[in-house]
């Protein structure tokens, strides 16, 4: 186990006989469909095993944690990213584990990393499954490891403080707020690295579009804009997010000029302003 830094980040790889053993129960416990203890051993006991830590760790959980230290490094390197970190709730642990590839179309649908928080029964604390990679998709670079690693940090910022959201508005081609919020946040942190290409939302298949392209798809959609505007005046994180002159890519802090062009695309329709403003 490795803490990075001073922040309330743990990099841990568990002793591999947990899952192990885990796995064993569940194929016990599944054939006498006892789907009540299976459901534990899915979550609870996971969790639980997740943060033990291997008093003799071998070159892959060393390996692994060095490779995760590099992209935090990276992370925070990058204002956005530095922000970011900094606001996480010291008192709430971000525990980074490994997420094999064996365990990612049960745990959650072939992602590339996911984000849960737990309760005292599962050790407290915040979940960060994620394994450093590049995804390609046909063959053309769509996402990078930090700004995996940083989309999943947001959501372990804000259940840090917030708790683990329940029954989350749908947000069109997000899913719900949690997800908006972490997709919109990934490309400011790849505005503040320098990138001109942005995640066009969250939903696969995914594209990366300019920054004059996407304003243009927030302009056209009045829902994403009253999202724009309602995440503002209810996150702290947000408003600060929302004041900052950085990066380039800032649709927080430039949320007034998407209406004014929604407005100006819907004249002919005699409106002369957004609504609720």
């Amino acid at each position: 186990m490795r803490q990075y830094k001073d922040y309330p980040i743990y990099i841990n790889v568990p002793p591999p006989a947990l899952k192990a053993n885990r796995d064993k129960n569940l194929a016990e416990q599944g054939a006498k469909h006892n789907f009540r203890e299976t459901a534990r051993l899915r979550n609870v006991q996971k969790y639980l095993d997740d943060i033990q830590i291997d008093p003799a760790p071998g070159a892959i959980a060393l390996a692994f944690e060095s490779e995760v230290v590099k992209h935090l490094d990276l992370v925070a390197s990058r204002r956005i990213g530095k922000v970011t970190l900094d606001s996480l709730n010291p008192s709430e642990k971000v525990w980074i584990i490994p997420l094999s590839p064996d365990e990612r179309p049960d745990d959650c649908n072939n992602c590339e990393a996911y984000v849960r928080s737990t309760t005292a029964a599962g050790g407290g604390g915040i979940r960060l499954y994620y394994s450093p990679s590049q995804s390609l998709i046909r063959n053309k670079w769509v996402i990078s490891s930090d700004d995996t690693l940083y989309h999943e940090l947001v959501h372990a910022l804000r259940f840090g403080w917030n708790g683990s959201p329940e029954n989350s508005e749908w947000i069109e081609d997000y899913d719900n707020k949690e997800e908006f919020i972490a997709t919109i946040m990934e490309n400011l942190y790849v505005s503040s690295r320098g990138g001109r290409q942005f995640y066009s939302h969250y939903r696969p298949p995914v594209s990366m579009v300019s920054k004059q392209e996407l304003y243009e798809r927030y302009a056209k959609s009045e829902n994403l804009i009253r999202w724009f505007k309602r995440c503002t005046f209810s996150d702290s994180f947000i408003w600060a997010m929302a004041r900052r002159n950085d990066p380039p890519f800032n649709p927080w802090r430039d949320r007034e000029e998407l209406e004014r062009r929604w407005v100006k695309a819907n004249q002919k329709r005699g409106i002369k302003k957004f609504p609720g403003s």
